[in-house]
C-alpha cells in the first residue's frame, strides 16, 4: 500500500466469532466474508505490518494492511475501530477527534491501557462525544468499548 494512499483509510474492523461464524448457513458466510474485503489494518512498526499480512493469509482472509501515524494523519472515518496504541496517542487522537466530528467512529474497541490509565482514556474520548461502554481490566491491562454518542 502506498504511503498516500495508506493515508486515507484506518482500521475498519469486522469482528466474527468463530463458533458463531461456523454455525451460520454458507450463504451467509460467503457474504460476511465479501465484508472483510474492506478491512484495512495500519501500524507504524514494520514488524507487525508482516506479522499481519501473515496472519491473515494464514487464515484466509483478505486485508490490506499499511503505514499509518496518528501523531501525523488523522485518520478518514470508519464505523468500528479497533485501536490497540498506549494511552497517550488514544488520548492524543480523541483530542484531535474532537476538533473534526465528521470522524468520528460509530465504535472505538481500546487496547493496549494501563489499568490505572483507562479512567484519562475513556475522559478523552467522552470529551469527543465517545461514551464509554464497556470496561474490561486483567492484571496491569484494560480494554474499553466506546459508542458514538448522539448529539
Amino acid at each position: 500500500m502506498s504511503k498516500n494512499k495508506s493515508a486515507s483509510v484506518f482500521a475498519s474492523v469486522v469482528f466474527l466469532k468463530v463458533q458463531e461464524f461456523a454455525r451460520r448457513p454458507v450463504t451467509e458466510q460467503a457474504r460476511m466474508r465479501a465484508q472483510l474485503d474492506a478491512v484495512v489494518a495500519v501500524t507504524t512498526d514494520p514488524a507487525a505490518e508482516l506479522a499481519t499480512a501473515g496472519n491473515a493469509e494464514a487464515n484466509g482472509v483478505r486485508v490490506s494492511v499499511g503505514h499509518l501515524d496518528l501523531r501525523e494523519v488523522l485518520p478518514p472515518p470508519a464505523p468500528v475501530v479497533a485501536a490497540n496504541l498506549l494511552s497517550r496517542l488514544l488520548i492524543d487522537w480523541a483530542s484531535r477527534l474532537q476538533s473534526a466530528p465528521d470522524h468520528l467512529p460509530g465504535v472505538v474497541l481500546a487496547s493496549g491501557i494501563l489499568t490505572h490509565e483507562a479512567g484519562g482514556v475513556a475522559a478523552a474520548f467522552a470529551r469527543a462525544r465517545l461514551r464509554e461502554e464497556h470496561r474490561r481490566a486483567q492484571g496491569d491491562w484494560a480494554v474499553l468499548l466506546l459508542r458514538r454518542s448522539l448529539p
